[in-house]
């Protein structure tokens, strides 16, 4: 009977080494798995802001607040930017080289003119001003000046939608970075 009992203790106290090296593994994948999106969320984060602030170096400006529709903006917020994170492609990279990522944004600017012809040309110079402006140069600043992550941008396209004085241009921007 002491025998047993004893040896029920050592079975218990195994049982309790595997559960133990279990959670250690786990609580392991569990970290490293954490510290890496925080990284790579870090990243994505960096580069909807450094988005936004190379777009305001071109006179876009921004506010925290929405509005239900382009009459409602206060001409002092005109050319006014709105910045969408609309998807993110990740690649799998089979373990032989750093996983890159395409992020997708729309880069929408609201802009107004009561001459048609003063809107239209209004809308082509801001085309043409934001597809220079977002370069792999331009992104890789702040956070992302000394590890270069950004290794490509691309304007997609822009679509442009005239509602009387108003115009609403939507461009589609394509940013691929380097996963930590």
């Amino acid at each position: 009977l002491y025998c047993g009992e004893r040896r029920k203790q050592a079975d218990y106290a195994n049982d309790r080494q595997g559960i133990t090296w279990t959670r250690f593994i786990f609580a392991d994948f569990w970290n490293t798995w954490r510290r890496k999106l925080s990284q790579n969320f870090a990243t994505i984060k960096s580069i909807t802001d450094n988005v936004q602030s190379v777009l305001q170096g071109q006179g876009i400006k921004f506010s925290r607040k929405t509005f239900d529709d382009e009459k409602s903006i206060p001409a002092s917020l005109i050319p006014f930017g709105e910045i969408y994170y609309k998807s993110e492609d990740f690649q799998y990279t089979h373990g032989q080289r750093a996983g890159y990522v395409e992020a997708g944004f729309d880069v929408k600017i609201i802009l107004r003119d009561a001459d048609a012809i003063g809107l239209m040309r209004l809308t082509q110079k801001w085309a043409h001003t934001v597809r220079d402006a977002l370069t792999v140069n331009a992104l890789n600043i702040v956070d992302l000046v000394t590890s270069k992550l950004v290794s490509w941008v691309e304007v997609e396209g822009v679509e442009i939608d005239y509602k009387s004085e108003y115009c609403v241009l939507a461009l589609k921007v394509k940013i691929r970075y380097r996963e930590i």
